[in-house]
């Protein structure tokens, strides 16, 4: 079965029995009435949106190495991954180890995506066959298990209808979402981690007096479908300007004059979408203006209605978006998740020749975090960074006074 709607089928074939159902995660988000907003509203837009499944496919297949020393009952595990600190606590509990004798190490990564943001079976049995062996064993896999076995990325369906007044205010959003999040859940995140993201980032950075999000994450012979680039922002985002875009045809509206009349404002931070996400600053507007500015957008208007009055294809994209930052909090596992993902700590220390160390549990996967981390901190003017090192999940850096 490998249809996410006939899986809902009443009659559908259970993948897993102990469920009942093949509806691993439902949620619902709702705000006044917005079906009789819609029903009644001047303008309606609407429109089934389909996003088929992909795989985040790194240059290197999945590898790990496990090694286990029986003098001082440590393990250490070696592998390409985002969340080394995730999988050293998975490991503590699973094994029954204390924390503090297993090193997961995540040399240069290289690019993550979201592929390398779980826990995978293999990592899990290298390091119980270490510990059983007593000896070093690693595991690499082929592309074609690579292909088959690392979670994939977002696969949903979408009918969503949004309606506005004739002066283009928006009144309402409905959307109907189904995730095909193959046939299993995936650790720490869940499968309800990306659907429900889906649901809970449509409306945007606009206002939307009356939304109902409703999503359904529906077991598949799949892979399991796991964090992907952006994690329902990319998904709820098209949908959302689709929809603004069709509304800006239909009203025979600039698309950019309509996305201004629905932004939120300046004087409206902090704000609270209809999903529950509080947006408690940003520049939405300012954001928007300053693009088309930047790229002279009427001189591009009037550039495109040269090149269409000459049959030439002429496409202006216009695109607002929101993102989530600080998920150090209960928001991040709020769809079930084990644990609370986003917490921090950091240790600083100076010594006695001035030099400052900066301990941080993060781990870099890609974006040179050493090196943007090193400016932080600075001592009394300027500082550069010194020599850098990585141990366990932690990021270290030296940071050394420029002296006169």
């Amino acid at each position: 079965m490998t249809d996410p709607e006939t899986a809902l089928g009443k009659n559908a074939p259970l993948l897993h029995d102990e469920a009942g159902t093949n509806v691993l995660a439902m949620r619902e988000f709702s705000q006044g009435d917005a079906e009789a907003e819609i029903a009644t509203a001047a303008i309606r837009v609407g429109g089934r949106f389909r996003f088929h499944r992909k795989t985040p496919v790194a240059i290197e297949n999945r590898a790990c190495l496990a090694e286990y020393d029986e003098g001082r009952r440590s393990l250490t595990l070696t592998l390409s991954t985002q969340v080394p600190g995730v999988i050293r606590d998975l490991l503590a509990d699973l094994l029954q180890m204390p924390g503090h004798s297993i090193r997961v190490m995540a040399p240069d990564v290289g690019g993550g995506f979201g592929g390398k943001a779980s826990a995978y079976h293999e990592e899990i049995v290298v390091s119980v066959l270490a510990r059983h062996l007593g000896r070093a064993v690693r595991w690499t896999g082929d592309r074609l298990e690579d292909l088959a076995s690392t979670n994939h990325g977002f696969d949903e369906i979408i009918d969503s209808e949004l309606a506005l007044d004739r002066e283009g205010h928006i009144l309402a959003l409905a959307a109907d979402v189904i995730g095909d999040v193959g046939a299993y859940s995936i650790y720490p995140w869940t499968a309800a981690l990306e659907p429900v993201q889906v649901v809970s980032f449509m409306p945007g950075p606009y206002r939307v007096p009356a939304y109902r999000g409703r999503v359904r994450a529906v077991a598949t012979c799949k892979t399991p479908m796991g964090p992907y680039r952006g994690v329902g922002r990319p998904i709820s985002t098209f949908v959302m300007e689709r929809l603004i875009d069709m509304a800006a045809r239909r009203l025979a509206v600039d698309p950019v004059e309509l996305r201004l009349r629905n932004l939120i404002q300046e004087d409206e931070f902090p704000y609270r979408v209809a999903s529950g996400i509080v947006w408690d600053r940003s520049g939405f507007v300012e954001g928007l203006t300053r693009a088309c500015a930047a790229i002279d957008y009427p001189k591009l208007r009037a550039e495109q209605v040269q090149a269409r009055a000459e049959g030439r294809l002429f496409g202006i994209g216009i695109a607002t978006y929101a993102e989530l930052t600080g998920i150090g909090s209960r928001i991040s596992a709020a769809p079930g998740m084990p644990i609370n993902t986003g917490t921090e700590a950091a240790t600083i220390r100076l010594d006695a020749t001035g030099a400052v160390t900066g301990s941080f549990g993060i781990a870099s996967h890609g974006q040179g975090l050493e090196t943007t981390l090193a400016p932080v901190h600075e001592i009394r003017g300027s500082t550069h960074a010194g020599p850098r090192r990585r141990q366990n999940h932690q990021c270290i850096v030296d940071l050394r006074r420029r002296r006169a």
